[in-house]
């Protein structure tokens, strides 16, 4: 039952905002195959936005708090985004915040 309240409030926090269609601005349009091929500066850039997004959703669940730290993202969405490189980002991280959330539930 606890993990699929889990999932459900996982689900909730990053499906509800999706039926307001909600616009993604910055790194996040860009394909996966560009995070897979960036390096150096613009790797930063990418990881830069994807924190920023992560931190939203941790901000707006305002009950979970995601213990994981930058190397971890960066892995996580790497081996993502290699493996869906027609994807956008924002599907990775949004992909990666339901991971967060269920992983930080009590």
């Amino acid at each position: 039952m606890k993990n699929a309240t889990t999932i459900l409030i996982a689900a909730t926090l990053l499906s509800s905002h999706d039926a307001f269609a909600w616009k993604v601005l910055g790194q996040g349009n860009l394909s996966c195959g560009s995070w897979v091929k960036s390096a150096g500066p613009e790797r930063y850039i990418y990881e830069t936005w994807l924190l920023g997004f992560i931190s939203g959703t941790q901000y707006g669940s305002k009950t979970y708090s995601f213990n994981v730290d930058v190397d971890a993202i960066d892995v996580y969405m790497t081996n993502y985004c290699t493996a869906h490189p027609l994807e956008n980002i924002v599907q990775g991280a949004k992909n990666l915040a339901a991971d967060l959330v269920e992983r930080s539930t009590p």
